[in-house]
């Protein structure tokens, strides 16, 4: 029975198993076996309802008082363990019936679920193995779940199933090819925005102290502790009394995104650092942008109150707390400008990087702006979304061509034939429909 596969099988563990091992033999027989493959299929069915359930499971123990105390092992990791011990039998007993990778029949070249169940197990004991060294939050188990595309497949209603997984390996290439033009692409973009806006997400408009009202709904007057609105509330706002609000809080603008970004100006040399070009004016300067004196530069805030009031109409000034998305949405480097990038072409978040972009670099013409990002939209976004779907469809063409009918229609099979037909195959030889096919003569009577 081992004859159309290797002759020896691990050469490396204990010298190997030739075809007349009776270990070896043993293993042929529990791969070949229905009653194993029904029990390793349950167990993995198992392992993945257990895997889904386990969160739950946790806060139902924790909120009935039977949590686990710190370094504990509970019955659904015990049974979890045994699970992965029976992966690891089930892919022992194929490589060494029919050998790792020697021979074309060799486990892992049988079949694209083998290979996977490897990747799995491997995974599996990488996070066994950070756990045992203190790293509890690294957790692997989500890669488990894909063992249950191997349980659908076996299941003649999931027939579809197979059908799509066949043609994503098959186009696996050309997806590929499509996905580096999609880096390439967002990598370019990515070049093109770090030149224009870096260092720029970081500035924000903050509030200069000054003196503000004391009824003021400020949560930083301690509201209303010197706040008296029988006094305050009527009469002219001239009379009402007033606080320092505190200094360096950012300014909430009346719409999305609820703050507003700037730009700061320095004079002098360029190839100087900032902090030595602090504190220069220039009348030019003086009369386009607001001054702001404590850091000693010019910015971007305010731009309509200077313009109808002058510097003294100015409250605000421009500052850097950091960038915006707990710091991942920037164009600071190739990392940040790269998931920035991404962000932009998502149908569902490119509104934040335009408004970011437009408001911290003002002097940027905005159609510039607004054509960087159609750009990005329309290769990034459609185009290689086009190219991605044409891949597919293609790829499940030639499947159904090879197979002799869609995944997702059953074979029509003739009444004078035992081999099903596909309508696709009998439209492609040329033949009416079979609807309309008028019936055989009789035969001839004696």
């Amino acid at each position: 029975p081992l004859d159309p596969y290797c002759k020896v099988s691990v050469p490396y563990l204990f010298g190997g198993l030739t075809r007349q091992s009776p270990i070896r033999l043993k293993c042929l027989e529990i791969q070949n076996s229905g009653k194993w493959a029904s029990f390793f299929l349950i167990v993995t069915v198992s392992n993945i309802i257990y895997i889904g359930l386990a969160p739950e499971l946790a806060a139902a123990a924790e909120a009935q008082g039977f949590a686990q105390t710190e370094g504990s092992i509970g019955a659904g990791e015990y049974f979890d363990f045994f699970c992965v011990f029976v992966l690891f039998c089930e892919i022992m007993t194929g490589v060494l019936a029919y050998g790792l990778y020697q021979s074309p029949n060799s486990y892992i070249k049988q079949s694209g679920y083998n290979v996977l169940d490897v990747i799995v197990l491997l995974v599996t004991v990488t996070e066994f193995v950070a756990a045992a060294y203190g790293t509890r939050g690294l957790t692997m188990r989500p890669f488990r779940l894909l063992r249950i595309l191997r349980a659908v497949t076996r299941v003649s209603m999931f027939g579809g199933v197979k059908a799509i997984i066949t043609t994503l390996s098959r186009g696996s290439g050309q997806l590929l090819t499509v996905f580096a033009m999609l880096l390439f692409f967002m990598a370019a973009f990515a070049i093109a925005g770090m030149a224009i806006f870096g260092l720029s997400f970081r500035r924000r408009c903050v509030v200069l102290e000054r003196k503000i009202p004391a009824c003021t709904s400020d949560s930083e007057t301690g509201w209303s502790a010197t706040c008296d609105f029988a006094s305050d509330a009527r009469g002219e706002s001239a009379g009402w009394s007033t606080v320092y609000n505190t200094a360096g809080s950012s300014v909430v603008i009346p719409g999305y995104p609820w703050e507003r970004y700037c730009k700061q100006y320095f004079l002098g040399d360029s190839k100087l650092p900032r902090w030595e070009r602090t504190h220069i004016r220039t009348p030019e300067m003086d009369a386009a942008y607001p001054y702001d004196p404590v850091q000693g530069i010019y910015h971007s805030c305010q731009m309509g109150d200077f313009e109808a009031g002058g510097n003294d109409a100015v409250w605000q000034t421009c500052l850097e707390i950091g960038n915006p998305s707990n710091g991942f949405s920037h164009f600071d480097h190739i990392g940040g400008a790269i998931l920035s990038i991404f962000q932009g072409a998502a149908p569902d978040g490119y509104y934040d990087i335009i408004y970011r972009s437009l408001m911290s670099e003002p002097d940027t013409p905005s159609a510039m702006i607004w054509i960087l990002y159609f750009l990005l939209s329309c290769i990034c976004t459609f185009l290689l979304l086009g190219l991605f779907v044409a891949v597919v469809t293609g790829t499940f063409a030639q499947v159904r061509e090879a197979e002799g009918q869609s995944a997702f229609v059953a074979k029509i099979v003739d009444e004078d034939s035992v081999s099903g037909v596909s309508d696709s195959e009998w439209i492609r030889a040329g033949k009416p429909s079979r609807e309309l096919e008028a019936p055989p003569p009789p035969p001839p009577g004696p």
